[in-house]
């Protein structure tokens, strides 16, 4: 298609949008993708601009238009006609000026036709023609085309086509004056077009002072004035984008020298004024669209000012702020305000990056606090200056990933006035200090908490980090202490949020901050002077909030016992005392007890409820008599903190029924006494509300329990609370409506202003109100969904409402927006026990409690919504007709009915929503009374009430449809459906048919599996073509969520839907874009493109790989849909788009679309949003690029979306498409987001995917953990510093290192480092560190599985060990963990690899400093118990691993000798190098952890027999011992002993009596005790004394069998887990092997359940466990025999040792099927057995089992076995894998062979005999040669005699065959030389030798070869000296037999062997000189005689030894 003309294509198109933008999709895929640019290629590119240039020349001129009016694919087409000129301007330098001035020509009306081959005279009469044409000045999709293809090139060429301006200017503003003289003309689109182009050309000129001329400043000055003015008089609506540009405009104005020359001495009061009063000013803040770019405006004019032309400073430029947002009225303006700051910071960052260096944004936050002037602070209400507090925290949360760790250290310093480094190199030391430090004087109180509030996230952020000096650690710490005792309340409770975070960093000093408080409290209860009650206020809320959350490791229990004891004994004696002291002091032994009930411990909790039932009992129950209000306030007070008590138990225990009823009784007693009361004043009326709030907070804590009974009065008072219509409203002056100015001092009219404005009735209304109450509206209630309470149950759900748009907080502006419509604000001082009670937030976005008479309107609803679902339908019924009456009353005004309505719908939809979780039924008659009301409810326009009405529809229809039978059911459906779509179609209001369609879409959504989709989709597919912008974004909406539904969606309803949706993206009479002003406002919030997308996204998701089935031109039209959003420069469009390619990329469908351009689009979203600023480009400038510093609004959630993408796609193994691209990136994100989950696991799957190719890892993360923050950002400065230079920002005197390609950062040596100075050389920021620390981590563990990666591991061992040192080194157990761990790995995988240097040492020996010294920073000061134990497992493994002999590694060795020294004394605290251990628990832990090092290293001396560790440990077994045997001991007796949770040891002392929980107990020993078993059980075997020393025999035969029964139970329990049964099988057989009987397991249930789960074991377990299993087996065997070792008892329990020998048998018979009793295999059946290398090695062992163990039984059990073993193997000789089998039983074989031969009983030798019978067949005829040579020489030599003659001679022939075989030569020789030493035992034998060498003689003269005819001479030889030995008569005749051989050998080889045969003679004589000389002279022949004689005479020659006989005498004599 691309190839064809597109004029051609328009012109013969039936449906242009679709063409065209089919057109141009193909194209932008095709220039996108270009690579390098070669000729052909430029061709095509030119040839795709001249087409776009005729097409516009073909439109220009064309009549009728209508339909192409088509606005969204001429941004497609702009963005294609960019890209072919970035692509051509190269080639053709002069296309961006002929672009733009035929495109001007278009937008100035010139005819800009051309006809072929037209000369040049013609043109010009042409000219004159055509030049009578009359310009219109109005839209046409010609000019459209031309306006924005112009922005688009002014905003990427702009300084090349400025001679084009002043004839643009002209155009614009004539255009723009038609357009606006008659409503006909109007274009919302063109028009903003026009001015955007405007704006454009203001912003890209190169001449930026001169731009403005005062001719075109006068026309766009009027041009403003017009439109604001009509604004004002509401004459004419304009776009709000339209008023969004022309505000943007004005910046240019405003930077233009003359206009600062003219208000040069003003300028600060101008631009105040200008953006307070004004045109700007009024509307710019004011709506929503527009205060963003009025935000931007004043940023940017404020940095020209500071930054580039130096007029002001940056204190003055804070001032500005400060004045504008103090100045205005509504929180709008304070939004921008901090938006624009925001934006103003990054700017300057951008420019300058040391701008935020040191505690540069100290000062900023410092200067901005101006707006806590005096005047603000009496003249506000808290719930502003709160709310000035977040703006605040919203700054830093952006702001913060900017600062270094360095930065951030130095601000807290300065604000906690630290007497630290940073300082004292500062001149005016005092001077500083006093302008940052804090303090608590009532006048500064707010600056104070704006100050705590910077601590608080700076403290939360640098995490321990920074506290490594003692001093300073300790100096904050009192600082905060002061803090929080101080005499005002509210600094007192955020200043102790801030101390338990910072001690929960260094845990170290908690237990003395808690002794500490706890002390001055006890001090000051028992003085008798004045009771300061701020003070001991403070303290017990410290030790309150220190306990929760608290490590036991570091709070011991007797401290809490402590606290509990001084509080309880206060209340026991003063319950309900009130008189002053008594009752203060009684207030702060509540909290304290408050504080208590967070104790982590179950146990703690049961011990101390009986006492406080009794206190809550007295308080609660009984009715109060009291004198006079302070009395009775007191009353409550105290009553309120007992409710918290009880609120905060029930938080953190399991509830029951029982307890429930006991609670719910204490309630109601309470909440009868509060009806009670009559007195009536403020103070009692807010004490109650509170009491009220807390009860009500309790019952939602026991909702399970009391839903179905619920005390129907309080139901009725709960339903009051939130809809009663006369409450709240203005006028009233109810005591509760008077409540809210409790804490203003006076409320000034900032406050009230709205409510004298007649103002429409809408929930905005109400988020938008400044009162504080916002006409009692629940705080569940925001814009967009309601928000659940952490209380309540439904606190995990978070589903939006149907039909919610998408979330706008992709935008990083949308936290201050958020505060826009936020009109309630939480606060910490209204309800601080919150910290307490609360579990870390008030509700799914608040971290505290709003205002009592809010909070309880929360919790009125959250209960109603838990318990009305559960009523019965009658009392259902009667609460729906008292809601009724309460929101359509007409008693009350209209915004207090908005909110009623809304408080209700929202209650009664979260009650639904739990019908709908929980399956219940609802009555018809209920349900049908509520879907009445609901539609009756006003107030149409209201989305918020709209959608949730809807949503409330949709779950009724279901709850009702739930109590009919299937048939009724569906009709009831359909009935419903019926009402609605008549609805739709009788009624024209487009909000109501919004609600109907909407109710439609939730009918089918919450009843899909029975109502008929066709039905519903119809209706609504009908609806979308609606050209209303209500009804056509709703209706999108409504698809959407019936398709969410409809999971199952056939192709032609799927092709129709994207045809369609394509459609209605195109056409300019739907959506965002066209002429009509109403249509384009509307879309700016609910924008039909999105919904479009949504729907899109979701058919990717149902239609899945079946897409690939629809027609080309569907493909085509999802292909456009998918391009043009993703490059519309809509954030939420990309996005949506990249999630269809997601979708796409997940079913791996290649072809659908171009995933290079979706991964260029998602790099580009991730680059963009480093920084945090507002976009200035009107394109999306993915592919063509910008000149502005900011060109995209930044989206970090949109950035981390993009890499939960990319972490998919490596998943998907697509990593080639964006890899190398992505990898400076994300180092960069990692460096400033490492709070990001998306982030890491980014990195965590692009490791796990790619390690095992690329072995440079480990250098990447080791080199970016150096690299300085400066390096990590160079090329992204570079970048930055070419557009400083682009835009004048910067002297581009400075020299540049442009255009080189961005190298991987992480490849490039660090010595580059060309910026290292400064603030630059900073590193990364601990948390990044700590991530890169874990990766190279994973990496380590991923590559052990790997031989080859562990081996290119190595050669990193020493920087494995830096890094590993530079983990330990950081003060935070996090990092100190991982620091130890890859200590550790390269401990366990490296210690064995030898040096190649010196090959006798570990490659490890160098580095032994290096070790030690990354081990011990583990224990330094404030190391926790964690670190600590872990890092004595390491010491263990360095001393264990033998890198070095022990005396060599002193420090370690001595630290392992110091920590035995622990144990002498039980009661002091542990020091370990500079950490101390008070704590018991932590105490235990270590000790533990010492005794498994310990065991560890015992262990591993033995079993590697190192002797030099040996040696060692040797000397402290009589130590270690006994303390392994106590601990585990103290392992069983905590396990079983469960009727005492508390256990008392011997050794422990008095005072610690109060001993910690089993459960915490138990959780220490669980990893250690098996390793105690198993060192235990090794010390056993090498020196059972050691033990017995400890114990005496009979305790250690009892102490080792609950060894072994620990052992099997832990198997039992993890008997799927197979690391567990590979720790405890070698455990159990060190307990086993140690040869001490231990009868108790032979007892008969223990045996049997030991058999039982050894079968368990076998059958479900691997061969790796089975090898162990083989050894256990056979330690139990043995123990049997030696338990029983007489006859008779040996008998008695002989079926056990049979159970045992089965699980041998059971091993076998599972690799070899064949063998059992009852199979009958035919030869192919055991062809499928498999038999590796692994299974060879199991039978091997457990064969020799079975030998070992049965030789040693009683005879009479000999015979069974041996004949079952005998069936096996004849079995196994018959099979047909026998080759492989044979070798392995040939050992047991020959056992068995020797066994029965040398019994006396005759049964034996015949069991042999039919063994053999059986099996003859297979040993001659079918073995190969090995095996049968094996099997006949075990059967010779062990003395079988029952072959016949036949057989003997079969045999000696196949043996002597095997002698001459190489292969098998070494077996037959070694089995001859057995045969010939048992010659004489075996008589047979003798026979068999005589055939032999009767053979042997024959094969000599046949010629063996040599080498074998000498092996046969050593048989010989080896025979007669046998012979000799034994029978001394046969002597002469056995040498004549060697002397004939060695005759017959001399004469077949000669010469050869003279000296061999002479040497052999030699020896025979020497062996009996008589019987030789017998033999010589009378046996042997005279021919043989000869050849002996001549070989002596020629050896005797050789040797010159004289003569023969000389020879033999010599040798024959002693």
């Amino acid at each position: 298609m691309a190839n064809r003309s597109l004029k051609k294509v328009i012109e013969t198109s039936s449906n242009n949008g679709h063409d065209l933008l089919t057109w141009i999709t193909t194209n932008l895929e095709k220039l996108i993708c270009l690579k390098e640019v070669n000729d052909n290629e430029i061709q095509e590119v030119k040839e795709i601009h001249t087409q776009l240039d005729e097409f516009v020349r073909y439109i220009s001129v064309l009549e009728n238009t209508d339909d192409l009016e088509l606005h969204s694919v001429f941004i497609s087409l702009s963005q294609l006609y960019t890209i072919s000129i970035w692509r051509l301007k190269d080639e053709y330098p002069g296309v961006v000026f002929d672009s733009a001035a035929f495109l001007t020509n278009v937008l100035c009306e010139e005819d800009v036709s051309i006809d072929d081959g037209d000369t040049d005279p013609n043109q010009k009469k042409k000219k004159k023609k055509s030049s009578t044409k009359k310009k219109k000045y109005i839209y046409s999709p010609a000019k459209d085309i031309a306006c924005t293809i112009l922005v688009q090139l002014f905003e990427n060429f702009g300084s090349s086509i400025s001679s084009l301006i002043p004839l643009l200017f002209n155009a614009i503003f004539k255009n723009l004056k038609k357009i606006m003289e008659k409503s006909k003309y109007y274009h919302a689109t063109f028009m903003t077009t026009l001015l955007q182009l405007f704006n454009a050309i203001l912003r890209n000129s190169n001449n930026d002072d001169k731009i403005l001329d005062p001719a075109t400043y006068a026309k766009f000055s009027k041009l403003s004035k017009t439109v604001f003015d009509s604004i004002s008089t509401d004459e004419k609506d304009f776009s709000v984008t339209f008023v969004s540009v022309l505000i943007e405009c004005w910046t240019a104005h405003f930077k233009q020298t003359n206009f600062i020359r003219e208000h040069s001495h003003d300028i600060i009061e101008t631009i105040y004024s200008r953006f307070t009063e004004g045109e700007i000013g009024v509307y710019g803040f004011a709506n929503d669209e527009t205060r963003i770019f009025t935000a931007k405006s004043l940023a940017e004019i404020l940095f020209d000012y500071y930054f580039s032309k130096n007029i002001l400073t940056l204190q003055e430029v804070w001032s500005i702020y400060v004045k504008i947002f103090l100045n205005c009225d509504t929180r709008d303006v304070e939004s921008g305000c901090f938006e624009s700051i925001i934006h103003l910071i990054n700017l300057n960052l951008l420019a300058d990056n040391t701008f935020l260096s040191n505690s540069k944004y100290l000062d900023i936050v410092l200067s901005l606090s101006g707006v806590f002037s005096s005047y603000e602070v009496n003249n506000r209400s808290m719930n502003t200056l709160s709310r000035y507090l977040r703006y605040f925290q919203h700054m830093h949360e952006v702001i913060l990933p900017h600062l270094n760790d360095s930065a951030k250290t130095q601000m807290l310093y300065y604000i906690l006035g630290c007497s630290d480094t940073y300082q004292s190199s500062s001149k005016s030391d005092s001077a500083s200090n006093f302008k940052y430090s804090i303090d608590a004087k009532p006048e500064t109180q707010w600056l104070t908490l704006l100050q705590l509030d910077f601590t608080y996230v700076l403290i939360s952020d640098l995490g321990s980090t920074f506290t490594t000096e003692e001093n300073t650690v300790k100096e904050i710490r009192d600082k905060l202490v002061d803090l929080a005792t101080c005499e005002i309340f509210t600094i007192r409770v955020h200043t102790v949020e801030i101390l338990k975070v910072f001690l929960n960093n260094c845990p170290e000093y908690l237990s003395e901050t808690i002794e500490n408080s706890l002390r001055a409290l006890s001090t000051d209860f028992k003085s008798t002077g004045k009771f300061i009650f701020h003070k001991n206020h403070g303290h017990a809320f410290i030790i309150a909030n220190l306990i929760k959350g608290a490590e036991s490791d570091y709070i011991s229990y007797e401290l809490i016992m402590r606290i509990t004891v001084f509080s309880t004994s206060f209340i026991k004696n003063n319950t309900t005392s009130t008189s002053s002291n008594l009752y203060f002091k009684g207030l702060l032994c509540w909290i304290l007890l408050i504080g208590l009930m967070n104790y982590k411990d179950e146990q703690y909790l049961k011990l101390q409820i009986p006492q406080l039932f009794l206190f809550w009992k007295v308080l609660l129950t009984h009715t109060y008599t009291y004198h006079d209000e302070d009395e009775l306030y007191k009353n409550l007070e105290i009553r309120n903190h007992a409710l918290t008590c009880l609120l905060t138990y029930l938080s953190n225990t399991t509830i029951d029924k029982e307890m429930a009823k006991q609670v719910s009784y204490l309630l109601t007693k309470c909440s009868n006494f509060n009806h009670s009361i009559d007195l009536k004043s403020k103070n009692i009326d807010n004490a109650l509300l509170h009491n009220e709030n807390r009860i009500l907070q309790v019952y939602l804590k026991l909702e399970k329990y009391i839903n179905s009974d619920f005390n129907s009065s309080l139901l009725i008072l709960i339903v009051k609370n939130f809809s009663d219509p006369n409450l709240y409203t203005e006028s009233s002056s109810s005591v509760l409506g008077s409540l809210k100015d409790i804490g203003n001092r006076k409320v000034s009219n900032k406050d009230d202003m709205e409510s004298n404005i007649v103002l429409e009735s809408s929930i905005n209304t109400l988020l938008r109100q400044n009162n504080g109450f916002a006409f009692g509206l629940s705080s569940k209630i925001t814009g967009d969904r309601i928000v659940n309470l952490s209380m309540s149950s439904a606190y995990k759900y978070d589903e939006s409402i149907s039909g919610s748009w998408p979330s706008k907080d992709y935008n990083w502006y949308n936290i201050f927006e958020v505060e826009v419509s936020k009109p309630i604000s939480p606060i910490l001082s209204l309800d601080s026990l919150i910290l307490l009670y609360g579990s870390g937030s008030y509700s799914q976005i608040d971290r505290y409690a709003p205002q009592v008479t809010t909070s309880l309107i929360d919790s009125s609803m959250e209960l109603f919504s838990s318990v009305f679902p559960f009523l019965n339908s009658k009392i259902q019924y009667s609460i729906m007709e008292t809601l009724n009456l309460s929101m359509f009353s007409k008693m009350t005004t209209p915004l207090r009915s908005v909110a009623v309505a809304a408080n209700v719908c929202s209650a009664l939809h979260n009650a639904l929503r739990i019908m709908q979780e929980n399956n219940l039924e609802l009555d018809y008659s209920v349900g049908q009374l509520i879907i009445e009301s609901i539609k009756k409810i006003q107030f149409f326009n209201d989305i918020f009430l709209t959608k949730i009405k809807a949503d409330c529809v949709g779950l009724l229809t279901a709850a009702i449809a739930r109590t009919l039978g299937d048939e009724e059911r569906q009709k009831f459906l359909t009935e419903q459906s019926r009402i609605f779509i008549k609805n739709v179609a009788d009624m024209d209001e487009p909000y109501l048919r919004m609600f109907h369609v909407l109710s439609l879409a939730t009918i089918f959504k919450y009843n899909s599996q029975y109502a008929n989709f066709e039905e519903y989709f119809d209706v609504i597919f009908a609806l979308m073509r609606d050209p209303h912008p209500v009804v056509h974004s709703w209706s999108l909406k409504a698809m959407h969520i019936l398709l969410e539904k409809h999971l199952v969606i056939d192709l032609k309803t799927a092709a129709l839907l994207l045809s369609s949706m394509e459609e209605l993206l195109v056409q300019d009479k739907y959506g965002i874009y066209g002429r009509s002003t109403l249509r384009c406002n509307y879309n700016r919030d609910f924008n039909s493109h999105v919904a479009i997308g949504e729907i899109s996204r979701t058919l990717t998701e149902t239609v899945g790989p079946n897409f690939l089935e629809l027609n080309t031109k569907v493909l085509d039209s999802f292909r456009n849909i998918t391009l043009s959003m993703l490059i519309s420069n809509n954030i939420l469009n990309s996005i949506t788009s990249i999630k269809m390619f997601e979708n796409i990329a997940t079913f791996k469908m290649k072809n659908i679309l171009n995933y290079e351009i979706f991964i260029l689009a998602s790099k580009s979203i991730i680059k963009s949003s480093i920084v945090t600023g507002i976009g200035s480009s009107y394109f999306d400038t993915t592919f063509t690029g910008s000149n502005e510093l900011i060109s995209r609004t930044s989206s970090l959630k949109g950035a981390f979306e993009n890499f939960d993408l990319l972490t998919l796609l490596y998943k998907l193994q697509m990593e080639e498409f964006f890899m190398k691209e992505m990898e400076n990136l994300s180092w960069r994100y990692l460096a400033l987001f490492p709070n990001s989950g998306s982030v890491k696991n980014y990195f965590t799957e692009w490791i796990l995917h790619t390690f095992k190719r690329d072995n440079h890892w480990f250098d990447k993360l080791y080199s970016i953990f150096n690299m300085s923050l400066g390096r990590l950002f160079q090329s992204y400065n570079r970048d930055v510093s070419a557009l400083l230079e682009v835009n004048g920002l910067k002297k581009s005197s400075e020299k540049e290192i442009k255009g080189e390609e961005e190298e991987s950062i992480a490849n490039v040596n660090q010595l580059t480092d060309t910026d290292a100075g400064g603030l630059d050389s900073e590193n990364l920021q601990w948390k990044s560190r700590q991530i890169i620390l874990n990766l190279i981590l994973m990496l380590c563990l991923e590559s052990e599985k790997y031989e080859n990666l562990l081996l290119a591991l190595s050669n990193k061992i020493a920087d494995l060990i830096k890094i590993s040192f530079r983990g330990s080194t950081v003060r935070n157990e996090g990092m100190k963990l991982t620091g130890l761990h890859i200590l550790n790995f390269v401990l366990k995988n490296y210690s064995t690899m030898r040096d190649p240097q010196v090959p006798g040492s570990s490659i490890l020996e160098q580095q032994e400093a290096q070790i030690t010294s990354a081990l011990m920073p583990a224990f330094s000061k404030g190391s926790s118990p964690t670190v600590m134990s872990f890092a004595i497992t390491v010491a263990a493994e360095v001393l264990a691993s033998n890198i070095m002999p022990p005396d060599k590694l002193g420090r370690i060795s001595q630290l392992l000798i110091d920590l035995l020294g622990n144990f002498k004394d039980p009661n002091s605290g542990i020091r370990i190098g500079e950490a101390i251990i008070v704590t018991p628990k932590a105490k235990r832990k270590i000790e533990l952890a010492v005794l498994d090092a310990w065991a560890e290293v015992v262990q591993r001396s033995i079993t590697s027999s190192n002797d030099a560790l040996f040696s060692f440990t040797r000397k402290y077994w009589s130590i270690l011992v006994p303390l392994w045997i106590i601990s585990l001991r103290e392992y069983m007796m905590i396990k079983y002993n469960d009727n005492d949770s508390t256990v008392q040891v011997k050794n422990d002392s008095k005072e610690n009596s109060l001993i910690e929980p089993r459960s915490t107990k138990i959780e220490l020993y669980e990893p250690v005790w098996l390793n105690f078993v198993e060192a235990l059980g090794c010390t056993l075997d090498s020196d059972v004394q050691v033990i017995l020393a400890s114990l005496n025999d009979e305790e250690l035969e009892y102490f080792l069998f609950i060894l072994f029964s620990q052992c099997l139970e832990a198997i039992v329990k993890n008997i799927d887990d197979h690391s567990v049964k590979m720790q405890v099988l070698p455990a159990l057989h060190n307990v086993l092997k140690s040869n001490l009987c231990i009868k108790s397991i032979f007892e008969d249930d223990i045996i049997t359940e030991v058999v039982e789960i050894m079968d368990r074991l076998i059958s479900t377990g691997d061969s790796k466990e089975e090898f162990l299993l083989v050894d256990i087996i056979s330690d139990l065997i043995i123990g049997y025999s030696k338990c029983n070792a007489t006859p008779e008892t040996f008998l008695q329990d002989i079926d056990k040792l049979y159970e045992l020998l089965r699980l041998l048998m059971t091993i076998i018979s599972e690799r070899l099927p064949f063998i059992k009793y009852n199979v009958l295999t035919s030869e192919e059946d055991d062809n499928e057995i498999k038999i590796s290398p692994t299974d060879i090695s199991l039978l091997k062992k457990t064969f020799i089992a079975f030998e070992s163990n049965i030789s040693n039984f009683d005879n009479m059990f000999k015979v069974d076995l041996y004949s079952c073993l005998l069936f096996i193997i004849g079995k196994i000789y018959e099979c047909s894998h026998r080759e492989v089998i044979i070798p392995i039983i040939l050992p047991l074989f020959k056992a068995l062979v020797k066994a029965l031969t040398e019994s006396e009983d005759e049964k034996n030798i015949v069991l042999l005999e039919i063994f053999y019978g059986s099996i003859k067949d297979v040993i001659y005829h079918k073995l190969d040669s090995k095996n049968k040579v094996a099997t006949i020489l075990i059967l010779l030599s062990n003395g079988y005699s029952k072959l016949s003659f036949q057989e003997l001679n079969q045999c000696a022939n196949i043996l002597s065959e095997a002698l001459n075989n190489p292969a098998t030569q070494p077996i037959a020789l070694q089995g001859f030389k057995r045969i010939i030493s048992n010659i004489f035992k075996y008589p047979l034998l003798q026979y068999f030798m005589k055939l032999v060498i009767k053979r042997f003689f024959q094969d000599i003269q046949t010629n063996d070869s040599l080498s074998q005819a000498s092996i046969k001479t050593k048989l010989i030889i080896q025979f007669s000296e046998e012979v000799i030995k034994q029978d001394h008569q046969k002597a002469s005749l056995s040498i004549a037999l060697c002397l004939s051989f060695f005759a017959a050998y001399h004469s077949a080889y000669t010469e050869k062997i003279d000296n061999e045969v002479a040497s052999g003679i030699v020896a025979l004589a020497k062996l009996d000189k008589n019987s030789f000389k017998e033999a010589i002279s009378s046996t042997i022949s005279p021919q043989q005689k000869a050849i002996i004689g001549s070989v002596m005479e020629a050896y005797v020659k050789s040797q010159s030894l004289g003569s023969v006989e000389e020879a033999f005498q010599l040798k024959s004599f002693d």
